[in-house]
């Protein structure tokens, strides 16, 4: 596989017209720029949660027909990358969608976020939202290497996850960060509300899940496109809707 030509590739949740695209600058850190302008956080606004006081999310068609409209769209850490990542492939630069932990929020925590990869003479990290453009591993790390950290090295899996209003920790926040990358990878972004209950809390692996999920990690860390396809695709069948 020509992996930079698979994240020139649009796809269905990072698709967005050339008209739109054009209207952003041409460099990966100016694109994000203008991202972080045109969208808030739902700290920053308050009146885009649903009628159970759950954040809504957008695709990628949704976000540029109310950007064209000039209306404020608020979104999360995965909707400025998305948008980011959806320019940036319009422009010819190669980029997708990462999720995993920062350390960069809370001191002595993993916390949950996605954030900007794109190709300039090798992978580049970036935070489209916290207006970071130089990230390093220590900084930002994938859900593959949160996975081995937790797997391998034996790291304390109460340090990973979101320390928000619904404060959530633990290892099952590290297995979904996991899931939610390789969607990522394959251009096929999971909401944080599409979930299976081997993502749930309280749902405790069988030996063949941890050893599926420890070949997962590798897959990941080796950029193995081709062999995540059916594994993610199996995955799916039981991802569902829903808090």
């Amino acid at each position: 596989m020509d992996i930079k030509k698979y994240y020139l590739e649009q796809a269905n949740r990072s698709k967005i017209s050339k008209s739109f695209a054009d209207k952003f600058p041409d460099t990966p850190n100016e694109i994000m720029k203008k991202v972080r302008k045109l969208i808030f956080h739902p700290c920053e606004c308050i009146d885009n949660f649903d009628d159970e006081n759950w954040p809504r999310y957008f695709t990628i068609k949704e976000l540029e027909e109310k950007l064209k409209k000039q209306t404020p769209v608020v979104g999360k850490c995965r909707e400025y990358t998305l948008l980011s990542v959806a320019v940036m492939r319009a422009k010819g630069i190669p980029a997708r969608s990462r999720c995993g932990f920062a350390t960069y929020f809370d001191a002595g925590i993993y916390e949950d976020h996605w954030i900007v990869e794109y190709w300039n003479k090798g992978w580049k990290m970036a935070d489209a939202q916290k207006k970071k453009y130089n990230l390093t591993t220590g900084e930002f790390i994938n859900g593959a290497i949160a996975w081995q950290l937790v797997r391998k090295y034996k790291f304390n899996p109460s340090l990973f996850g979101f320390t928000g209003g619904d404060c959530s920790l633990g290892f099952h926040y590290v297995v979904g960060q996991l899931i939610r990358d390789v969607s990522g990878l394959l251009k096929d972004e999971l909401e944080y509300a599409e979930e299976s209950k081997i993502m749930s809390k309280g749902y405790k692996l069988k030996d063949e899940e941890l050893a599926l999920f420890d070949n997962v990690s590798e897959l990941v860390l080796n950029d193995d496109i081709e062999k995540l396809k059916p594994i993610f695709a199996k995955l799916k069948e039981n991802i569902k809707i829903g808090k």
